[in-house]
């Protein structure tokens, strides 16, 4: 597996370089600062062994971890077959956390990666994946004695636009707000690599469970149909909490924060239909259409942008209370999700909402044609469960954490039929910052639109050498040739061109 250090500098371009890190097998090397790769299972009588070259903590991760993927890999597989799906766990696991304390270690805390392989008649994909839930599925298995134990099984991921360096810079151009600092037509390093990590993993676990249901009914004409889904969230309103404070600071008039905001509504459109077009190739790798699955990038929420736009071009300031109502127009789950919210998880302004609306992408599946009268769940035969399964960085915890809380309120309202559970799988980092050293990652420091330079691997604690004059500039698409390959280049690069970023 190959990974990549950036490193910044207070002059000059930054530094990128590679290591191939699974074929350095010293558990206590110094390669990434709190990152060690770990090849064998580890075991609860190695916390007693004073002479453990790993910490406690990564030891007890390691153990959950892989018994989390052994769980996640019982529940979606089939029984072997000559020509089946089949994802495998295998003994090697990358541990990673922050080695300093701060946010990103009160964050992620410490993670165990598990190597996980998707098996088909022609191919191998690995990848490595730590699973996690708040609670356990209603069902160990998809199918059970040829009967299928969920009606659907719906897959969650998301992304953010830009790079949080971008969209600051945008907000405060001395003091003032200057739309044009994000207005590149270029994507930036981390839009690139996180397509190109996640449409990957997204197509492995659906190619997985449809196979799986496949199976079932080729074998039983009664086992029921599990309804397999694909959700892509990209942001759309999200953004304006933060050019709202700057229009009540008077540090941005209201055509400022009009084009800001038109900047980043075409940047959604950009960005979703590069990140669907990137999926469907991966799935069509795989063998499979979207007519196999139902696959939606989020368009909720575009009203709510609309009504932003509409007010800032009034030069008013847009109503929460209206962009309330125009949800609860929009989509009627979003009325079934607020009437279960305690007043107290309610949002209160925008900035509030935008979280809160990431949290409800997720587990809007758990409601969608699951709401009954109290009295016909009372009457109900259903036994199978839904099935949610969210695919992210480990950043997002937080967020993943939030919908866990409000899905245990879900699953106990009187008016949902079947009881849906929540499985999260997070995808390791393939770009590291700094050494790892405060355990940030790419869209927290991405360069764009400076392109960093290709240098030497540097071991910990040694000083990064100016880079030559011959050291070759690197672009986002050259990064995504490095860890993911030519063709993923080749095609995010088309995809890119074709919704006019170059």
């Amino acid at each position: 597996m190959l990974i990549a250090d950036l490193r910044k500098q207070s002059q000059g371009p930054a530094c990128l370089s590679f290591l191939d890190l699974e074929h350095h097998t010293h558990e206590s090397s110094s390669k990434i600062a709190g990152c060690y790769i770990r090849h064998g299972l580890a075991s609860t009588t190695e916390l007693e062994q004073a002479s453990c070259t790993i910490p406690r903590d990564y030891i007890k991760a390691l153990i959950k971890g892989h018994k989390m993927a052994a769980d996640a890999a019982k529940l979606l597989n089939s029984k072997e077959y000559a020509d089946s799906m089949q994802m495998k766990i295998i003994k090697t696991a990358l541990v990673c956390g922050s080695p300093s304390k701060g946010h990103a270690k009160d964050l992620e805390g410490v993670t165990s990666f598990q190597k996980t392989q998707f098996w088909s008649k022609d191919s191998v994909s690995s990848q490595y994946l730590h699973f996690s839930g708040g609670s356990r599925p209603l069902h160990d298995v998809l199918v059970q004695e040829g009967k299928t134990m969920y009606d659907r099984v719906c897959l969650q991921s998301g992304m953010c636009l830009f790079s949080m360096d971008m969209v600051q810079s945008s907000l405060n151009t001395n003091g003032r707000v200057d739309a044009s600092r994000f207005m590149s037509s270029a994507p930036t390093f981390y839009e690139v690599e996180y397509i190109a990590r996640a449409c990957p993993v997204i197509a492995d676990m659906g190619a997985t469970i449809f196979d799986t249901t496949k199976r079932a009914r080729e074998l039983n004409n009664g086992a029921g149909d599990i309804a397999l889904q694909i959700g892509l969230d990209v942001p759309t309103f999200h953004y304006f909490h933060s050019v709202q404070s700057k229009v009540q600071d008077k540090a941005c008039t209201f055509p400022e924060a009009l084009r800001w905001m038109q900047i980043v509504i075409k940047r959604h459109e950009q960005i979703a239909e590069v990140f669907q077009g990137y999926l469907l190739h991966q799935l069509a790798q795989r063998g499979l259409g979207p007519s196999q699955m139902q696959i939606q990038v989020s368009k909720r929420g575009i009203t709510v942008a609309a009504h932003i736009l509409e007010a800032l071009e009034r030069s008013e300031m847009p109503s929460f209370d209206e962009a309330l109502k125009l949800l609860g127009e929009e989509d009627e789950m979003w009325k079934d999700f607020w009437n279960m919210l305690p007043p107290k998880d309610r949002a209160t302004d925008f900035r509030s909402l935008s979280y809160l609306f990431y949290v409800y992408e997720i587990i809007r599946p758990a409601l969608k044609g699951n709401i009954v009268s109290a009295d016909s769940r009372l009457n109900s035969k259903a036994k199978t469960g839904r099935l949610i399964i969210g695919i992210d960085d480990a950043a997002e915890r937080p967020i993943y954490s939030r919908s866990q809380k409000l899905l245990k309120k879900i699953r106990n309202h009187p008016a949902v039929e079947r009881l849906p559970s929540l499985m999260e799988i997070y995808m390791n980092r393939r770009v590291f910052i700094n050494n790892n050293e405060a355990g940030s990652n790419l869209y927290l420091d991405d360069p764009s639109p400076e392109k960093p330079v290709v240098t030497q691997w540097k071991p910990m604690g040694e000083m990064e050498a100016e880079p030559q004059p011959s050291s070759s500039a690197i672009s986002p698409y050259d990064l995504a040739r490095n860890l993911y390959g030519e063709d993923a280049s080749k095609v995010l690069r088309a995809l890119f061109d074709n919704v006019g970023l170059s």
